[in-house]
């Protein structure tokens, strides 16, 4: 009957993906297939699916898991302006209502381990 599906984009190409999504499987027979969007570097806004929503729980299929990454405390220009609450799923937390994730939770990914690679 068809294999499973898995959409994923990061930046530009998580705006492709956004309209892939709301086109052929936002409430439509191919949203069955959906296994999870990974929309990345992109802000999706819940009001544009009818059907589709956040993923949270790492099991969870069918599903948006959708994230930006900038410094705690810090707002870009252009989330400011943003007049909608972007989904977002922490791949950390899995927990739209959670997320944010404590720095221990992301071993590996903390700039300040690499910091020495980048010293003259």
């Amino acid at each position: 009957m068809g294999a499973p599906i898995i959409i994923a984009g990061h930046s530009q190409g998580a705006l492709h993906a956004a309209h892939l999504l709301m086109d052929f499987f936002d409430g439509k027979t191919l949203q069955s297939k959906l296994v999870a969007s990974y929309t990345i570097g992109y802000a999706l806004n819940p009001n544009d699916f009818t059907s589709l929503t956040a993923c949270n729980q790492p099991d969870e299929t069918g599903c948006m898991c959708s994230w930006r990454t900038y410094k705690q405390g810090y707002v870009p220009l252009d989330i400011k302006n943003e007049n909608f609450d972007a989904i977002v799923t922490n791949p950390l937390t899995w927990k739209a209502s959670k997320p944010v994730a404590d720095q221990i939770a992301n071993k590996g990914g903390n700039p300040k381990d690499l910091i020495h690679l980048f010293r003259a």
